[in-house]
Order: C-alpha cells, then sequence, then structure tokens
C-alpha cells in the first residue's frame, strides 16, 4: 500500500481469488445418493436431509467432517478446500410385528415370528402365551428368539385348552408395541 504516480500507460491484471468449495457427501451405509454442494468460503450451507438416499431402519442424524465432530444439519467451510461430509445415521426401533404363526403340539407350541415393516432391525422377539380372549396368562409363559432365528416353543401349556400368542421386538433403540394375537391352536395331548 502506497501511492503511485503513473507517467505512461500501463496494463494491470486483476487477480481475484475464490471464495467458493465444493462439499461431498458419503452416505455412509445408505442407498442412493447426495449430490455435492457449492459453498461459499464462511458463509452456512444447509445439508441435505433424507430423500434422494436412505438407510432403511435408521433415521439420519446429521453429518459430520470437516472438523464438524458432532452431527449437523449445517456446515460452514472457513476455507475454499473441497470436503468430505459423512452421513451419522440412528438406528430407530423395531416395527410393532405381525401376528405370529403357532402350530400346537403336546402341551406345548411352536411359535413363529413374523417381522413387521419398517423401523430398525430387531435383534431379538419374546412371545408371550395368552389365554382364549387375548389375556396374559398367570403366571407369564413366554419365548424368547434371538435373531437370525424365527421361532421357539412354549411348553407347559393345558392340553384341550385354546392359546394365542403376541409378539414384541428389541433392539438397542428400544422395544416395539406387542403385535396382535395369532390365531387360536389347542395343544392336544398324546393319544
Amino acid at each position: 500500500g502506497g501511492n503511485y504516480v503513473l507517467s505512461a500507460n500501463v496494463n494491470a491484471e486483476a487477480q481475484w481469488e475464490s471464495t467458493l468449495s465444493q462439499i461431498f457427501y458419503d452416505i455412509n451405509g445408505g442407498t442412493g445418493s447426495a449430490a455435492p454442494s457449492v459453498a461459499t468460503q464462511n458463509q452456512a450451507v444447509t445439508l441435505p436431509l433424507v430423500g434422494t438416499f436412505s438407510r432403511p431402519g435408521y433415521a439420519l442424524a446429521g453429518w459430520i467432517g470437516g472438523g464438524v465432530t458432532t452431527p449437523a444439519a449445517t456446515y460452514t467451510n472457513t476455507t475454499t478446500n473441497s470436503v468430505t461430509l459423512i452421513a451419522q445415521w440412528t438406528l430407530l426401533a423395531p416395527a410393532v410385528p405381525l401376528a405370529p404363526t403357532a402350530v400346537a403340539g403336546s402341551g406345548s407350541a411352536n411359535i413363529t415370528v413374523n417381522p413387521g415393516s419398517g423401523g430398525g432391525p430387531a435383534d431379538s422377539y419374546v412371545i408371550t402365551a395368552l389365554d382364549s380372549s387375548g389375556n396374559p396368562l398367570d403366571p407369564t409363559k413366554s419365548c424368547t428368539v434371538y435373531a437370525p432365528s424365527t421361532s421357539c416353543v412354549i411348553s407347559g401349556l393345558e392340553d384341550r385348552i385354546s392359546y394365542k400368542f403376541a409378539t414384541t421386538a428389541t433392539n438397542s433403540a428400544g422395544t416395539s408395541t406387542s403385535s396382535g394375537a395369532s390365531t387360536a391352536v389347542t395343544p392336544a395331548g398324546k393319544p
């Protein structure tokens, strides 16, 4: 910065620096894609929400990367360098299962779970025996199915009495409400 007096014709060139950068998105296990964003240095950009990409059983918590360590919905690039942000997903609780399927045995029933659609994947299912009116037995009779298995046996049922069954699904995000009751089955004693 000084003053200059020009005594002849001169050519001058302006030199510009870009204040733009690109933000790329890693959808981190999701399906689909998120188009890159153009960011202006030191101006917040709203980051993409689920729409052109998703991850079944999960909700988008936000994005990390480029110095951001807590999932965020906006990003301000303080440089003109391009950056890749990584999607962070939160597991959803399982959907309510469909009514289970039961097959009567002698003093028992073999029950198969029917997962619901949507929600996060279940780690386990608890199947509870109900009376013919759909009320839980007292004392409770139940069994637990751990994924990927799909069925279990509840024994100690009385022969010639009708039972129904209901299921809940559980993962680390929570437990679903109970399914509807199965069709009634009646254990039969050995002939």
